[in-house]
């Protein structure tokens, strides 16, 4: 059951960035595995701009699922 509860919290950190225009990268290159530069060529943008944005978003990603663990990491 431990794994339901966190697939279910991923999904849910996740739905709450779909609205972002370079959301496509997450899926794209973690559950497709696709390189940056394939992503790059799908969604129009070279490749300094996909790994800009998926740093971001895995930014925002861990800030929803670890919320405590990246307020400690910024205080240190």
């Amino acid at each position: 059951q431990g794994t339901v509860q966190v697939i279910a919290l991923i999904d849910k950190c996740m739905a709450a960035l779909k609205n972002d225009p370079y959301y496509d990268i997450l899926p794209m290159r973690y559950f497709e595995g696709r390189t940056l530069e394939d992503i790059g060529v799908y969604l129009g943008c070279d490749h300094s701009t996909i790994s800009r944005n998926r740093s971001r978003l895995v930014r925002e990603l861990a800030m929803r699922l670890f919320p405590d663990e990246v307020v400690n990491e910024m205080m240190q």
